[in-house]
């Protein structure tokens, strides 16, 4: 049973007066741990003014000079990321950002199915095929050391640009942004990679083209950010905040097609739920079936008879990936129900045909029907590829 929290404070009530809030909104804040002060007047009201200067991001000024040296020279920049939305943003942003500054840049993405996650073997060997002078990984390369200094000895800089865990020996490239370094002393410690994108893309104009605006690229950090359940406040708050705005002005071909797919002709605002249930999962679709390439090329369509196809290519994933979990969550299930069900015990679930890149989406969806931890595993041969989630409010550490 729900605890009923109380009347509202003094502190909620003075706070509503003084910020014309209602008195629910108020005390929610109070309750969150703010007052009457700057600090709640930026969170209510972000701006772009606010963000945090990059200076002392480390591995920017490097990871800056670098790709600037390499536009001047008219080097090729192979531009690496993951086969998620903050990867697919992240690619899309510094490609877009490489051209438009009069650079090369060849954009490429991780397949699940050939090479799995992050900075591969076999991710290396597609980037040494395009002959770069420079690759990007773009989040992922923290922890892939060994295909860091294998890009290296084939005389190819390395730029990482990337938000997760660091291991205790950091890989030796080039430039390595990510604020989670223990000696990085950037502040804000929740950016997804394609904030820190965006932070490289300001030091990029600075160096070469002062008057290239930027902030067309806010909506592409707003899905990047939002799809990966970055925490919604501080620098987050403000480009999440700025990129709604753009993304429902709808200039990039691609974007503004899948609106129109999604929204079907009725006139609504853009907002973070949007992006969660409808955008991320349309991007995420064809990575997860195989080759994420149709989402990224929807995204970097320069017009809509090249944004249609792709989007047609997306929808089409969109409609496999929906029937494959619809299958595999009713196998699931009567599984469970046939088995016997001990509503005190956690749930390991396998199949011999379900697909590894549904089974976080079918372990999600029986971790909230059944309200307990799960895995799902989908069984290839002797070996298996799992995903495990918890329940809302579960602590699987507790």
């Amino acid at each position: 049973m729900d605890r009923d929290p109380g009347p509202a404070s003094p502190q909620a009530l003075e706070l509503a007066e003084q910020l014309g809030l209602s008195f629910t909104a108020a005390d929610v804040l109070c309750r969150r741990g703010f007052g009457a002060d700057t600090r709640t007047e930026r969170f209510l009201d972000p701006k772009l003014g606010q963000l945090t200067k990059p200076d002392t991001l480390a591995g920017w000024t490097p990871g800056v000079d670098r790709l600037a040296r390499a536009v001047r020279d008219r080097e090729r920049v192979v531009v690496f990321g993951d086969y998620d939305c903050d990867g697919i943003t992240s690619v899309a942003i510094l490609t877009e950002v490489i051209r438009a500054l009069g650079g090369t840049a060849v954009p490429l993405l991780a397949n699940r199915f050939d090479g799995g996650y992050g900075l591969s073997d076999r991710a290396v060997d597609r980037a040494l095929l395009e002959s770069p002078a420079v690759l990007v990984a773009c989040d992922c390369g923290s922890s892939d050391q060994p295909r860091v200094a294998r890009a290296i000895e084939r005389d190819v800089d390395v730029v990482i640009v990337d938000h997760h865990e660091v291991p205790t020996d950091p890989p030796a490239a080039t430039a390595f942004i990510n604020p989670q370094q223990p000696s990085c002393a950037f502040p804000y410690k929740g950016l997804a990679t394609c904030g820190l994108t965006l932070l490289l893309a300001t030091g990029l104009r600075r160096e070469l083209r002062p008057e290239l605006d930027v902030r067309r690229w806010l909506d592409l950090v707003a899905i990047g950010t939002v799809a990966d359940v970055a925490p919604l406040d501080g620098d987050n708050r403000v480009l999440v905040r700025a990129g709604l705005a753009v993304l429902e002005g709808a200039s990039r071909p691609g974007l503004r097609a899948l609106l129109g797919r999604v929204q079907r002709g009725r006139s609504r605002s853009a907002t973070t739920e949007l992006i969660a249930f409808q955008i991320a999962p349309r991007l995420n679709a064809p990575g997860r079936l195989g080759d994420p390439s149709a989402a990224l090329e929807l995204l970097l369509a320069q017009d809509a008879d090249r944004a249609i196809p792709r989007l047609e290519q997306v929808e089409q994933a969109v409609a496999e990936r929906r029937a494959i979990q619809s299958r595999m969550v009713a196998e699931a299930t009567a599984a469970i129900v046939k088995a016997g069900y001990p509503s005190d015990g956690g749930l390991v679930l396998a199949g011999p045909d379900w697909h590894p890149g549904v089974v976080g989406i079918v372990a999600g969806r029986i971790a909230a029907q059944y309200g307990a931890p799960s895995i799902a595993i989908a069984l290839e041969g002797d070996a298996g590829r799992g995903s495990a989630r918890a329940p809302e409010g579960f602590d699987l550490y507790e």
